[in-house]
């Protein structure tokens, strides 16, 4: 027992020293984003060399946007299509995860060249000028075009960004919470594990899969976690290893909905309990402190209870705004203090006001809840969100009873 106890410790230090010493940090990019945010992005990186295909593709997705702007540029200003918008988000599920690699993304571009009519690919993969209108007879039949190819460019530029990654998102791995969350949905999980052998062989997979994910949550590389779950089976003790890593796993669950990094100068007491007031440090323009207002106070209330920005010329410290052309929105850390935006994004945009909603949720604390990972065994990355609802989550999601419950376990002082 000793010597298991101090190789499974081994093994936890190991994996955990390898995260800490790795000098690769995949930028946690949100999982919806518009293909104009991929092409800001695209720019800062080096060319593909070598990779034709890939080149083609994106080449291919930057045309397909560079005309639809062209066409909305022939039109006025109660004419224009609209290529986002927040009813087509249809988020990405825990339990219907996106996976991709680069086959996955050449499959689905051959796909979409047999599916595309041949007025519209024709022009779209010449090289000629770009007409001011497109060859469909609706508009709606054109946005569906364009969202296909779309869809297929964001992919593709996706596996671009993300493959110099590979192996820090092989190690991050570990924040895959898949297991714990379908194990909670089981009814009587307990029973279950205890009569493993009456199981059948779905079940048995399944279960297989959910305890080797809490295991590793705990650290511990999957090949350890499914010899050690062998040895556990023999003993008919599938219980006993689920008991023994459910907390871990629970916790690793648990992090993508707490604060982390509080701050310290809100102001929230009982004197006026239905009001937290937030200092932000006044902008440049009343239009940007109004778009402020307007959208974070929009989104950060309860019931009767609201956040109020507080804004003020004191900006030691104290959370304010910048844009930056082709900029990757984010902010300097949890609770931090300065939120980045794009410059180049139209402030009426969707993306635009979902994104200064969701990136001030960070300067609160709070944590992206997506996960994106490098399968190896599969040679996939998969990502999901955790809950299509919650803000932090998805571009579909708003504020939930879960933030204002840590927001006040945080922030609300008795006086």
């Amino acid at each position: 027992m000793q010597n298991l106890f101090k190789n499974k410790t081994l093994r936890v230090l190991a994996l955990f020293s390898t995260l800490l010493s790795s000098s690769i940090h995949a930028t946690e990019l949100d999982l919806e984003m518009t293909g104009q945010e991929y092409t800001q992005i695209l720019k800062k990186i080096p060319f593909q060399k070598n990779n034709s295909a890939l080149n083609k593709i994106i080449e291919t997705g930057k045309r397909n946007l560079a005309w639809f702007s062209t066409v909305n540029a022939h039109r006025s200003s109660d004419q224009q299509l609209a290529l986002y918008t927040p009813d087509l988000i249809v988020g990405i599920p825990i339990d219907h995860p996106k996976e991709y690699n680069e086959k996955t993304v050449l499959a689905d571009y051959k796909t979409l060249l047999n599916e595309l009519p041949a007025d519209f690919k024709n022009i779209l993969l010449s090289n000629v000028e770009l007409p001011p209108n497109h060859p469909f007879s609706t508009d709606v039949e054109y946005l569906e075009a364009v969202r296909k190819v779309d869809r297929v460019y964001q992919s593709a530029s996706r596996w671009i960004i993300m493959k110099p990654n590979l192996d820090y998102l092989a190690q991050v791995s570990v924040k895959d919470i898949r297991g714990y969350f379908f194990l909670s949905k089981v009814e009587n999980v307990e029973d279950k594990l205890s009569n493993w052998n009456s199981l059948n062989d779905q079940e048995k997979k399944d279960f297989n899969d959910w305890l080797i994910s809490i295991c590793h949550n705990n650290w511990i590389d999957k090949n350890s976690c499914q010899s050690e779950l062998e040895n556990e089976l023999v003993e008919n003790s599938a219980l006993k290893f689920y008991k023994q890593y459910l907390k871990g796993s629970q916790e690793r669950y648990n992090e993508f909905y707490k604060i982390r990094g509080a701050r310290t100068d809100l102001k929230w007491s009982s004197t006026n309990p239905l009001a937290l007031f937030a200092p932000f440090v006044t902008p440049e323009t009343k239009t940007i402190q109004t778009w402020l207002s307007d959208n974070i106070e929009d989104e950060w209330k309860w019931k009767d209870w609201k956040l109020k920005l507080d804004f003020t010329d004191n900006n030691f410290g104290t959370t304010h705004v910048v844009f930056t052309p082709g900029a990757t929105p984010h902010v300097n850390g949890l609770g931090g203090n300065e939120i980045t935006m794009d410059a180049s994004r139209p402030l009426e945009d969707y993306s635009a006001r979902w994104t200064i909603r969701h990136e001030y949720g960070h300067t609160l604390g709070f944590p992206d809840c997506y996960v994106e990972f490098y399968d190896t065994d599969r040679e996939m990355i998969i990502n999901y969100q955790l809950d299509l609802n919650d803000l932090m989550c998805s571009r579909r999601g708003h504020l939930q009873e879960n933030h204002f419950n840590e927001l006040k376990e945080n922030y609300f002082k008795y006086n």
